[in-house]
């Protein structure tokens, strides 16, 4: 039977970390005058006996190498080994065809070897090299990471400290540079790793590992910060001005963190291009930036565009670093109320796709709930994701929701929406100390992200038959359903929680029947 990813994995750490500890192991080299033995001990140290052969012809090859290069075996570095995997072999050095993969591997492990040794300087690292990945396997098992996976993050903790001894890099100089060349790099390290550029996903993966024993040897939790599930690391880093930026949005706008989230991520992707010398910054340079940044993006990301500079001029301007007209320099697009018609769904098709949903798993029955609530109660896809199980109120059939601006209200839970609930607490909620409704299935039993996941799961089902849109379509379709079925503007406001009558108005353009009734009879009679 084939083995899981995983399971390879598990025993690749297992392994690995059996091999260096036998490297770490000391061995007394006053009695050794030939390098044969030292190829004998490794091999035998490493438990492959029987790859003697290979071993010794390899390593031979390299050490020849060295003797002609004039490189002792003390001031060895990774730099020789790579211009020896490189060098055109002749006959002076070593008759061979080139390296083979396992020759490689031969070498990589000897000069390790080496350095466990004590033979070649390791940069300040210690022998304890599996005992640190073991702590952080156990540090990741504690925080509820599947054993499986905490191998093999375990597993990529390890790798990361064999490829920085290999590079002579100590710990205390990495840098975000060092680090994204080790998840990109083609491995050469000679543990069991698969050689080759890593793909996306492998990268994805070496990230999270790498940031979270990072985070790990800096004796903070590895797998949650704040609370908070960290599940993937930062590609970039905000500017010591976008980090004011942010700190002036907080105390002196008043915004709430997702506004302030969305206003800096924005900045961050134009900023490099526009500069941080606001002394520079002119109308003229800003309208060219705006020409490039509409080339690229939708309607509505524009109208986003705009109203980050804006806000990105008036806290410069605040600063004193800029002239204050500079938040005028782009006018905004031209926007027309009311000239779209909402998304929605045909009658019978929400039943149709929330039974869509496999009962039989518990990825299914958390469906069906959150499509549920969103088809029955018109939910926002934020206000289910931040359902606790405190805001449900069995006893009165209510719902306590937290809403846009952070306004909250008090829905009822309609008879289909409490079942579905019910039923998922029963049945498909994993065990677990968070107050969130709707939790992560598999390990660790995390809340949700954000909003987004919940509009994905919905955007999954909704596509499973064979149909587009996210969660706000269910809250479009019941609007519309409660129109024709003859509720005011008003009720249907109150239901969804509008602020504002007008903005339901644009329901009225899907609710046939009252047009009929508004149309005027057109005077030429039938066409």
């Amino acid at each position: 039977m084939m083995k899981s990813y995983s399971a390879k994995a598990s025993e690749a750490y297992q392994e690995i970390s059996r091999i260096i500890r036998a490297f770490a192991k000391c061995i007394e080299f006053s009695n050794i005058k030939r390098s044969e033995d030292v190829i004998r001990i490794l091999v035998d140290v490493a438990g492959y006996s029987g790859a003697f052969l290979s071993y010794r012809g390899s390593i031979n090859h390299f050490l020849r190498y060295l003797e002609i290069e004039n490189v002792k075996i003390c001031d060895i570095k990774w730099e020789n080994l790579e211009n020896f995997w490189k060098h055109n072999c002749s006959h002076a050095c070593w008759p061979a065809r080139g390296l083979s993969p396992s020759q490689t591997v031969a070498v990589t492990r000897f000069y390790l070897f080496l350095q466990y040794q004590g033979i070649i300087d390791s940069n300040g690292w210690d022998s304890n090299d599996p005992d640190i990945c073991a702590d952080f396997l156990e540090a990741l098992t504690q925080e509820g990471v599947h054993p499986d996976q905490a191998k093999r993050q375990a597993r990529t903790a390890l790798h990361l400290i064999v490829w920085l001894r290999l590079r002579g890099i100590p710990e205390s100089c990495l840098s975000d540079h060092i680090l994204d060349d080790f998840v990109g790099h083609s491995c050469r390290c000679g543990m069991h790793i698969r050689s080759g550029r890593p793909g996306a996903q492998a990268k994805s993966r070496r990230r999270v590992a790498v940031d979270r024993f990072l985070r790990f040897r800096n004796g903070e939790n590895p797998v949650f910060k704040n609370g908070i599930f960290l599940q993937k690391r930062r590609r970039s880093h905000p500017s010591s001005t976008v980090v004011r930026y942010r700190t002036w949005l907080t105390d002196q706008r008043g915004l709430r963190p997702r506004t302030i989230y969305y206003y800096v991520l924005d900045v961050m992707s134009w900023l490099p291009r526009l500069g941080e010398d606001a002394s520079a910054y002119s109308a003229t340079a800003i309208r060219e930036l705006a020409v490039l940044e509409f080339a690229k993006r939708t309607p509505a990301m524009q109208s986003r565009f705009i109203r980050s500079v804006r806000s990105y001029m008036r806290f410069r301007a605040f600063e004193g670093h800029c002239n204050a007209s500079l938040a005028n320099a782009l006018i905004s697009r031209p926007t027309y109320r009311l000239s779209t018609v909402p998304r929605r769904l045909d009658t019978g098709i929400v039943n149709k796709v929330i039974d869509s949903c496999d009962l039989s798993t518990s990825y299914g029955i958390r469906e069906r709930a959150i499509l549920t609530l969103l088809a029955e109660l018109g939910l926002r896809a934020s206000e289910v994701w931040k359902l606790k199980l405190s805001d449900l109120d069995w006893t009165e059939a209510k719902l306590c929701i937290e809403g846009k601006g952070g306004r909250g209200s008090i829905v009822p839970l309609t008879q289909g929406a409490g079942d579905a609930v019910l039923d998922y607490l029963e049945k498909g909620r994993p065990s677990s100390r968070s107050e969130a409704l709707f939790l992560r299935v598999p390990h660790p039993h995390m809340p949700l992200a954000n909003g987004s996941e919940i509009s994905g799961i919905a955007r999954k089902a909704l596509a499973r038959c064979g149909l587009e849109g996210g969660a706000h379509v269910f809250r479009h379709t019941l609007a519309t359903e409660l129109l024709r079925d003859g509720k005011s503007l008003e009720d249907v406001a109150t239901i969804l929680r509008h602020r504002s009558v007008d903005t339901t108005t644009i329901y009225a353009k899907v609710n046939e029947p009252m047009l009929k009734r508004l149309a005027e009879p057109w005077l030429g009679g039938r066409s």
